[in-house]
């Protein structure tokens, strides 16, 4: 194992599995792996086979046999696909009794957090760094003499003290996959991350920086992840459309922006690939070059810290006069609702980048009171640009539908 080291104490290199569990290589036991799904998604990883997450199930835990003092480091090597829906874990050591945890974890906007639970008391702290997705990730937490550090490939990323009165040689389980703290919107889980697990190890003692000059992170970043859906996940799933543009799994609504360019069909969706919720919602990706086959791409728009925190909406794509394409959307932060614009970095359109003005049109017109107000679509007449947006109004006491014309 790549994180594995002579004081190690617990090992999971995701290499052998038998029926629902995997073997924890020290002492050869099996453990289970919680899930929906009735298999195991096993797929390629950085070091062999490593375990598929879905953002809202698949997680185990794995009793530590052997006790630890106050110096403990878990390590393990990680892909996202998506950022969660709420604050995830990559992974939590904690005691059976959950009255002390350490947990190394990421927000929906990509940073890295350490939560700490302790005398009853729960608290994250949170880096201004962003996690990225779609490449491999060497998450590592050290608890050392009450102090936690959380380590993203090799660089020191935060550090926090605990206020714990406890000890730590309580602590004697891993959680893998999910936070220690249950979080649920409704009856899905919102505390899993969504991508690829492989080789985890918790070492005992506390490393620090000079203990990763070992490992050539440039080489590892060269390495994409494949983080496609496995097939077997909707194997035999009736409900699933046989013809239908939809993403490879999750939530997805409101098909829009049908463009060609260049030689190919670009259209997108609203996608929540983490969940099956309307959360966190991106602009999916699809191309085509015959309209039949299509392509899903990684998504072309999503949330970030700002005015459209809260989602990328529906909205509209458009060659304008140049000949280049430019998407319009809903973004939102709390309740206030805007129209922004993105244009697409090269030809291939499979990256966009956000206007620096946005939001371009900042809320509905003075005298309004509703703040619905989404979904623009755009369109030329003669020399003008034209916006339709969706909205609605209140005329005696009735709410109705409408729309709003901008020029």
């Amino acid at each position: 194992m790549a994180n594995a080291q002579k004081d190690t104490v617990l090992a999971l290199p995701f290499s052998e599995f038998k029926h629902n569990g995997t073997e924890e290589k020290l002492t050869e036991k099996y453990f289970p792996v919680t899930s929906v799904r009735k298999q195991i998604e096993k797929v390629p990883a950085l070091f062999g086979t490593g375990i598929r997450t879905d953002g809202y199930s698949t997680s185990l835990t794995v009793p530590i046999a052997r006790s630890l003092d106050e110096n403990v480091t878990v390590a393990g090597w990680f892909a996202l696909e998506t950022y969660p829906t709420d604050t995830a874990g990559f992974f939590a050591v904690k005691n059976k009794k959950d009255t002390q945890w350490f947990s190394a974890c990421i927000n929906h906007f990509g940073h890295p957090l350490i939560g700490v639970h302790t005398n009853d008391v729960t608290k994250y702290f949170k880096s201004e760094a962003i996690i990225s997705k779609f490449k491999w990730l060497h998450i590592v937490l050290v608890v050392k003499n009450k102090e936690a550090t959380l380590f993203v490939n090799g660089k020191k990323t935060l550090s926090v003290v605990s206020e714990s009165s406890g000890d730590n040689s309580m602590l004697d389980s891993l959680v893998i996959g999910k936070d220690a703290m249950n979080r649920a919107v409704e009856i899905f889980p919102t505390n899993h991350i969504n991508g690829i697990i492989d080789e985890v190890a918790v070492i005992k003692g506390g490393l620090d920086e000079s203990d990763f000059t070992r490992i050539n992170y440039s080489n590892i970043h060269a390495l994409r992840p494949n983080l496609n859906i496995p097939a077997i996940r909707f194997e035999g799933d009736f409900n699933r459309p046989k013809y239908h543009l939809l993403p490879a799994a999750n939530w997805t609504n409101e098909t829009h922006g049908l463009i060609y360019y260049k030689g190919n069909y670009h259209i997108f969706n609203q996608k929540d690939g983490t969940n099956l919720l309307l959360r966190n919602i991106n602009w999916g990706h699809f191309t085509s070059p015959d309209l039949l086959h299509w392509t899903e791409q990684h998504p072309a728009l999503s949330p970030q810290e700002g005015p459209d925190e809260v989602g990328i909406w529906s909205g509209h794509c458009i060659l304008a006069d140049d000949g280049k394409p430019a998407i319009l959307y809903t973004g939102a932060k709390d309740t206030l609702f805007a129209m922004h614009l993105a244009f697409p970095e090269d030809d291939s359109l499979l990256k966009w980048k956000k206007y620096e003005g946005n939001p371009v049109v900042n809320g509905v017109p003075p005298g309004y009171s509703r703040y619905d107000f989404r979904d623009p679509y755009l369109f030329k007449e003669k020399d003008s640009y034209y916006m339709a947006v969706g909205f609605g109004i209140d005329e005696n006491n009735t709410r109705r539908g409408a729309l709003l014309l901008f020029k």
